[in-house]
């Protein structure tokens, strides 16, 4: 009992070094466990633009679906342009590409659906859609769907 009495008056405590030892320790640890919550930030907002991308991707074949199957062949490029609302397409090395803007949750989205002629059945087409995020007047690739229409 006298040695514990002893024990709590001894003046005895942490060094300086070890008060500094520990507190590098702890400042090392805390470093690592915010680059790891920055490069999480980084990555939830990268994963959540390509699910954005790929879900307008989506809605868009869904839609260019719907038209080939109201439409003819030969009215396929008309109705596209009316009923999903693109501008005249820019015909480039035998495939019509179509291109729109979309502002979307304040970002600039260009949507480009390509259509190309099948090799040998004449009422499918080949179609493209990109889905391109402009940052700093620069287009980025974000989301690509392929798919083959049929057309009525």
């Amino acid at each position: 009992m006298l040695k514990k009495l002893n024990k709590m008056r001894s003046e005895d405590g942490f060094s300086l070094i070890e008060v500094i030892i520990s507190l590098v320790i702890l400042t090392i640890i805390l470093l690592s466990i915010f680059s790891l919550i920055i490069q999480a930030m980084k990555t939830r907002e990268v994963s959540e633009n390509i699910i954005d991308a790929t879900y307008i991707a989506q809605t868009e074949m869904e839609n260019a679906f719907a038209v080939s199957n109201s439409s003819n062949f030969d009215e396929r490029i008309t109705s596209i342009q009316n009923q999903l609302n693109y501008p005249p397409p820019i015909s480039t090395n035998g495939a019509l590409i179509f291109r729109k803007t979309k502002i979307i949750e304040s970002n600039e989205v260009i949507i480009q659906l390509e259509l190309r002629n099948h090799s040998s059945l004449p009422n499918l087409t080949p179609i493209i859609i990109k889905v391109f995020e402009v940052r700093n007047s620069e287009e980025k690739l974000t989301a690509q769907m392929e798919n083959i229409l049929a057309w009525r």
